[in-house]
């Protein structure tokens, strides 16, 4: 048996213990070097990523010039720097042209501010401008309208009806011009706030009567009817007595303007603790696309180029204006072809007026007013109104005036009467055509703004039946821009003149347009009659060759004598104006019954 051996525990795990060291020092040495080779990997990874992330960061706060690392890379990192890059660059780029424009931006701006302020610079200028010749002009036109007042009332002996006539047409055209520029200082004092009112209780039947005479005169020969459905019983509101006389008068003049033919109605109503007038008419209506436009100022409703109707354009602007500064409102509602209604509300007074709002009540007008109507004291309408035309002109070439102003129709009927034509005068476009196809004249005068229909509609339709040298037409307007001048022309005209004009430059194309036309028809009726002669020519070459027939035929006859006798018969025919042909067959018929 053998021997057993007793070793110790430690001598006997020994090797076990060196073999757990090594194990340890291994797992040591491992996980040391996973931790570096992790650390490693992790900043080959992470820290490009950090380093574009705080360069994102720095763009985002304005600094375009951080510098961008790993572009060079080429694995996924290299190209998300390099796209980092071109975004940094892109930014740069678009900042740098939005600053330029904001630089050119900020300079417009400061030449608009600069260019503002000369605008209302000349603005104020020429609203002072306007202002005082405004007032300049009301001195020399009072004069004027007044001294043409006394002359018309026998100041200086009595004159001839054809003198009051012309003097008439002075006032009106001076009052004319004095309500445009009473219409300019009060657009100039409510513009900057400096029109003043008094306001008192004021009965607007007194004033609707007040302004219903004033406007008599405005009617001239319209087949209007003017109804005032206010009672008899007083109507009172709040307001300024002239103020409001103005807006009445503006409203029913603008409504005569526009009405042709019809009714005017105005009427008043009382709505809550506000009385509403209303001015109805049964005129040509307003477009639904002007209606926003008419209370604007120098506006005017019209309905096609080169329509035109009188006035600045102010009255309305500053009815409205003047109805809001007295605490009221001023409406429109229109529909073409039907009528418009222009209404105003205004605040209701007390039953009772005060002394002081009575002694503001407007006085009653008199029958004989100094307004003066022209169609009263001559109708220039009718073509035999023309005041005494001189006695060569009652034999001299008619000349058709077409104007719808009184006042041109006048001056142009005298000059022409001086220059020995005959003149007839029309004073719209429509009589103008029925005119002249009933009765065609030797030369058109035609004025181009017109109501209704313009000068250029009228030469068209008028060019549509006569040609330029039977009927010259040569048109007389304000308007002398070229392209005017080139429609006009277009349209058939012989010749454009603007006003205002010289009469001996007038005189001068009226005689050659006149000399024209006659020779261009002369030259026609030349010619008609070459054409005629020619048929002529033609006839006596037939007539002579059956005349060489008949004699070849009658000579080989056995009675000579007979044939002297058809002969003669036959050259009888060849007389230096030839018969007809039916007469002509006749008597050869009985040449040759007598040579049987």
């Amino acid at each position: 048996m053998g021997t057993r051996r007793e070793v110790p525990t430690t001598v006997a795990f020994a090797r076990v213990h060196q073999l757990e060291q090594l194990f340890i020092v291994a797992m040591l040495l491992a996980t040391l070097a996973v931790v570096v080779a992790s650390h490693y990997v992790s900043n080959f990874i992470t820290r490009p990523l950090l380093q574009l992330t705080w360069a994102a960061e720095k763009v985002s706060a304005g600094d375009l010039d951080t510098q961008i690392h790993h572009t060079r890379r080429p694995d996924e990192v290299g190209r998300l720097a390099v796209s980092f890059a071109r975004m940094r660059h892109a930014i740069r780029e678009k900042i740098q042209l939005i600053q330029q424009q904001n630089q050119t931006l900020e300079a417009n701006i400061s030449t608009i501010k600069a260019q503002n302020q000369e605008l209302q610079l000349a603005n104020t200028l020429k609203d002072e401008f306007l202002a005082t010749t405004s007032h300049e002009l009301r001195t020399p036109l009072h004069g004027m309208m007044g001294i043409a007042d006394a002359m018309i009332d026998g100041a200086n002996g009595p004159i001839s009806r054809d003198h009051q006539y012309q003097l008439s047409i002075i006032v009106n055209s001076g009052q004319r011009l004095a309500k445009l520029v009473d219409d300019l200082l009060d657009y100039h004092k409510m513009r900057y706030g400096q029109l003043e009112l008094e306001q008192y209780p004021v009965d607007i039947n007194a004033i609707t009567q007040l302004v219903l005479s004033l406007a008599k005169h405005l009617k001239k020969d319209k087949p209007l009817e003017i109804i005032n459905q206010l009672t008899d019983s007083p109507v009172w509101v709040y307001a300024d007595p002239q103020r409001l006389e103005q807006v009445m008068y503006n409203l029913l003049g603008n409504a005569i303007k526009f009405t042709d033919a019809g009714k005017i109605v105005i009427s008043a109503d009382t709505i809550d603790d506000r009385i509403r007038v209303q001015v109805v008419d049964t005129g040509k209506g307003i477009p639904a696309e002007q209606l926003s436009r008419v209370f604007e100022p120098l506006a005017q409703a019209v309905s096609g180029h080169y329509h035109y109707q009188h006035g600045a354009g102010l009255g309305l602007s500053i009815s409205r204006q003047l109805i809001e500064l007295m605490g009221g409102q001023l409406y429109v509602s229109s529909q073409p072809h039907v009528g418009t209604t222009f209404s105003f509300t205004l605040d209701k007074a007390p039953q009772t007026p005060s002394l002081a709002a009575e002694r503001l009540q407007p006085a009653p007008v008199p029958e004989q007013t100094n307004i003066l109507d022209v169609n009263a004291l001559s109708p220039i309408h009718d073509e035999t109104s023309a005041p005494s035309p001189s006695p060569q002109a009652e034999n001299g070439l008619h000349i058709l005036v077409v104007d719808d102003e009184p006042t041109n129709q006048q001056i142009l009927t005298c000059f022409l009467h001086i220059e020995g034509y005959q003149v007839s005068t029309a004073s719209d476009g429509r009589t103008a055509i029925e005119r002249v196809i009933a009765m065609p004249p030797d030369l058109v005068l035609l004025d181009v703004l017109m109501p209704g229909m313009s000068g250029f509609e009228v030469c068209e339709q008028l060019r549509a039946h006569f040609d330029h040298a039977t009927l010259p037409i040569i048109m007389l307007t304000a308007l002398n821009q070229p392209d005017d001048r080139v429609y006009g022309f277009k349209v058939g005209a012989n010749d454009y003149l603007s006003k205002p004009f010289d009469k001996r430059e007038l005189a001068a194309r009226i005689a050659t347009h006149l000399t024209a036309s006659q020779a261009e028809q002369r030259r026609q009726e030349n010619q008609r009659l070459e054409q005629a002669l020619e048929q002529s020519a033609q006839q006596q070459a037939s007539l002579l060759e059956t005349q060489s027939w008949l004699i070849s035929q009658l000579s080989l006859a056995p009675e000579p004598m007979l044939g002297i006798s058809v002969m003669a018969k036959f050259d009888s025919l060849m007389s230096p104006q030839p018969p007809c042909l039916s007469v002509i067959k006749r008597r050869l018929n009985v040449c040759m019954a007598t040579h049987s």
